[in-house]
């Protein structure tokens, strides 16, 4: 690939970046053709292509500076989330209009909205790893490091992302995540199935949840908590089924909905944690078929 290549795939890259709401990342492939045309002394217009770049880099921080200075998401009405969806999504092709739509409801701070979408994208698998990202950008936006990081591992252990995939999305996260000063290691694919079939990954104080309880308030629980059995835990994830004569509590539980004073209960302890709805799907086959499977992230356990 000439230098004139290699420019022109870094500009394309950032702009592609930017689009999808990814302003760290955008920024950083446009300082490094900053750096490439900086570095070359013979390119024909470089003084040209150095102004656009540096207008460019100007325009991702103010959109950073905005993102940073936002504490108070807007809260919108159904009919303002729609035309925003319709605005921003304009595209012969479904799978990229549903995602500009996503993109726009993110940047807008409509974090639920924004999730559910992206994750619809997800399923369909079109556009899997680059939904996956947007997710994981949102986590890291509105919620918390942990949340990107158990979401990670709860994909490793489905089945919507191919394994190289997966490899891709570690490396995506692990690169934020040192980037905002967070230290830590993810593991991969093979390391963590080969872990939990093992035991190597298993934390020997941790104790198994079996159970929580939907505080008073949410939902159909105007009446008093609502007991859910946990059918999963894995880290910092429980899973739940909540029943089709239950579904009125899912008005409250939307992807990215934060619940405050569950109870969670295991075999030997009954405590209190904060949580966050990270995933969400309707079963639709077997035994269960029409119940939905809630993924809450747990921030205190």
């Amino acid at each position: 690939m000439s230098d004139r290549q290699h420019l022109k795939c870094l500009v394309m890259e950032a702009k592609v970046y930017r689009e999808q709401g990814l302003l760290a990342q955008s920024r950083e492939k446009y300082l490094e053709a900053l750096e490439a045309v900086s570095g070359d002394e013979s390119s024909r217009g470089r003084e040209t292509l150095r102004t656009a770049l540096h207008r460019a880099i100007e325009g991702v921080e103010q959109e950073i500076e905005g993102v940073e200075q936002c504490d108070d998401i807007p809260e919108l009405s159904q009919e303002m989330k729609g035309l925003i969806r319709k605005l921003f999504s304009f595209s012969e092709d479904r799978s990229i209009a549903d995602y500009k739509g996503a993109v726009a409801l993110a940047r807008f701070g409509q974090y639920g909205e924004a999730l559910e979408e992206f994750n619809r994208i997800l399923d369909r698998g079109t556009m899997a790893a680059v939904a996956a990202k947007n997710i994981l950008t949102c986590h890291l936006a509105f919620a918390s490091p942990d949340v990107a990081i158990s979401q990670y591992e709860r994909w490793i252990t489905g089945t919507q992302l191919r394994r190289e995939e997966l490899e891709d999305i570690r490396l995506f996260l692990e690169k934020i995540l040192e980037d905002e000063g967070v230290n830590t290691r993810l593991p991969r694919f093979d390391e963590l199935l080969r872990g939990r079939e093992t035991g190597g990954y298993a934390d020997d104080d941790e104790l198994p949840v079996t159970g929580v309880t939907v505080p008073r308030g949410m939902g159909a629980s105007t009446n008093g908590p609502l007991e859910f059995d946990v059918f999963l835990h894995t880290g910092r994830i429980v899973s739940i089924h909540i029943p089709p004569h239950r579904k009125e509590i899912l008005v409250d539980l939307q992807l990215g909905s934060r619940i405050s004073g569950m109870k969670l209960f295991s075999t030997m302890a009954v405590f209190e944690g904060n949580g966050i709805v990270i995933g969400k799907k309707r079963i639709e086959s077997g035994p269960r078929e029409g119940h939905y499977v809630l993924d809450i992230h747990v921030e205190a356990l």
